[in-house]
This record gives C-alpha cells, structure tokens and sequence, in this order.
C-alpha cells in the first residue's frame, strides 16, 4: 500500500509510505510567514495556495511519480479549539487549499 500521511500546518509535518515501507518523512518549515503575501484576508489565501504547492511539488509528486498503484492521502481532521481564531483559519485555508490541488 501507498500512502502520504500529511499533518497540516504553517509547518507542515508528512510521511510518505511506498509498498508499506516508510521512505520519507519530515517538516516542511515555513520560508515565508502569512504577512508577507499582503493584506488580509487575502493573504491568507495566497499563503495557503503557497504551503499547499511546495506539498504538492516537494512530498506529493515525487511520491506519485515513485509509487507503483494508487496513492492514499491522509490527512489529520481539523477541531476547532480555544485557541487562536487567526491560526484556526490559516489552518483550514491550508486544507482547503491542498485538497484543491489533489
């Protein structure tokens, strides 16, 4: 079995299994903070759609390209918590944002 194991973030964590061996696995620190893309909200889509490519293009395609058969995405469900509201809806633009391109 194939899978990409994705624990979204501004820094997101993944694993990625091929022929249920563990072949990589890591975080993908942030380069740029959420600010940097302008005013918000807008910025915030922009900073998504940017974790959500460098997922795509450093974890994702090159486990595509590798895997033999059909690939399953996991990704951790998102809770709403007590927490930052501003955090929360970086979170879920991410999500968004990533289940777009898959």
């Amino acid at each position: 079995m194939n899978l990409i194991s994705l624990d979204l973030s501004t820094k997101p964590g993944y694993a990625v299994f091929l022929d249920n061996k563990l072949v990589t696995y890591g975080t993908l620190w942030a380069t740029k903070k959420a600010e940097e893309f302008g005013t918000y909200p807008f910025n915030y889509i922009l900073f998504s759609q940017h974790v959500a490519q460098r997922l795509y293009s450093e974890v994702i395609r090159p486990a595509l390209q590798t895997a033999q058969g059909p690939v399953h995405v996991i990704i951790e469900e998102t809770t709403g918590g007590a927490g930052n509201n501003y955090s929360q809806k970086k979170l879920e633009f991410i999500h968004y944002s990533v289940l777009e391109l898959l």
